[in-house]
């Protein structure tokens, strides 16, 4: 239905019905309409194709340029293949190079390497040899100077040994000169034929026991081991009357001692057999068998100690009056040991100390040497004996 016949059938509607005029205007109306759409339609037909025109040339010219991009990109693409191609190619005739610059330098190192370790063992094995033959040399240099150096130990101790024997012989000398000037015009020791050293006391402990004997007076005196100091003890206890019990082992010494001296009535011995018993760290030390029953209950204020046999005891010796230590001591008292240049004998005498200390008595303590060292300790009292 066209434009013209929709308007009649409007107006039809509000006008009567046909007039000439009208329809005669309304037919130009309706032609010029007709015209304009026919115009209208021509119009948009020309643009539709006139678009549809452009828009072939566009599409057209874009695929035109399309393609010349696509080419260009192509054609770039070979060109960076071909410079990508010729750098890789570079890059390994580059790495060839180098490689063989490193493989040539490389052997060159082993080789200058090679010469190196070949000089240096070369050098080495004549230090070596060197220092052998200088090491030889040395060794005999080391040993004749070894024997010299012993040779002159042995010099130097046989001379240091010779010394000490000379000293402690001049000291002995120098002593039994004291002693015998002490005991010239003594009243009670007249039997003055004394045979000091070896396995006997030696003249220093026979001095400091007259001193003791003639300026202490004891009453009660204890003696372990019957020799020497036996013969001043004796005349001394029969002289002041006092006692005088001798310890003693061996029946034949006893015997053969008898034959030379005779013992007064105020002297007796005492025979113990020997056993070897532990003590402290020492696995068996000498003493005299049951020497603490035998006297218990005593009481000494003079003991002299020259036994039991201690010369191959090294950690103890002479240990029994330890056993009755210090209820066996009197009031004032005087304790002689001797041998005490030994180790066995110079222990005992550190733990005589230990017992008296630990018992809370007081004492005094010196020391003499001749060939032998003894020691003596006494009570504070007496204690001008320890330095006589």
């Amino acid at each position: 239905m066209t434009i013209l016949q929709r308007a009649k059938k409007v107006l039809k509607r509000f006008y009567p019905l046909p007039v000439d005029v009208f329809n005669r205007e309304i037919h130009k109306l309706s032609s010029a309409v007709a015209e304009a759409d026919e115009k209208i339609s021509a119009k948009v037909t020309d643009l539709s194709d006139s678009v549809a025109q452009r828009l072939q040339d566009i599409t057209k010219e874009q695929t035109q340029t399309a393609e010349t991009l696509t080419a260009e990109l192509h054609k770039q693409r070979a060109q960076q293949t071909n410079a990508l191609t010729e750098l890789q190619k570079q890059l390994d005739q580059q790495e060839q190079r180098i490689i063989a610059e490193m493989d040539e330098r490389t052997a060159e190192l082993q080789n200058q390497f090679k010469r190196q370790t070949q000089a240096l063992a070369s050098e080495l094995q004549k230090l070596l040899h060197n220092g052998e033959k200088i090491c030889s040399e040395l060794q005999k240099q080391f040993s004749l100077y070894e024997a010299k150096l012993s040779e002159q130990n042995t010099l130097i101790n046989q001379v240091n040994r010779q010394s000490v024997i000379s000293s402690r012989n001049a000291s002995e000398a120098v002593w039994a000169e004291i002693f015998n000037n002490t005991i010239t015009g003594s009243e009670w020791l007249t039997d003055t034929a004394f045979s000091p050293g070896r396995w006997a006391v030696g003249y220093p402990y026979l001095y400091v026991m007259y001193r003791v004997l003639n300026e202490v007076h004891p009453r009660n005196i204890l003696e372990l081991g019957l020799g020497q100091s036996t013969r001043m003890i004796a005349q001394y206890a029969a002289c002041c009357k006092a006692r005088h019990q001798i310890v003693e082992h061996d029946p034949e010494w006893i015997e053969f001692f008898a034959r030379s001296f005779k013992l007064p009535p105020c002297s007796s011995i005492v025979t113990l057999d020997r056993e070897l018993v532990p003590y402290k760290e020492a696995e068996a030390v000498r003493v005299f068998k049951d020497f603490s029953k035998t006297f218990a209950g005593q009481h000494f204020d003079f003991i002299s100690i020259d036994a039991p046999l201690g010369g191959d005891m090294k950690q103890y010796a002479r240990i029994d009056v330890l056993q009755l230590l210090p209820d066996c001591l009197a009031e004032d008292f005087v304790i002689m040991l001797d041998d005490c240049e030994r180790p066995g004998e110079n222990h005992t005498w550190e733990e005589i100390k230990r017992v008296l200390s630990a018992a809370g008595v007081a004492y005094s303590e010196g020391a003499y040497g001749g060939v032998k060292d003894c020691r003596i300790m006494s009570s504070r009292s007496l204690g001008f004996v320890c330095s006589m």
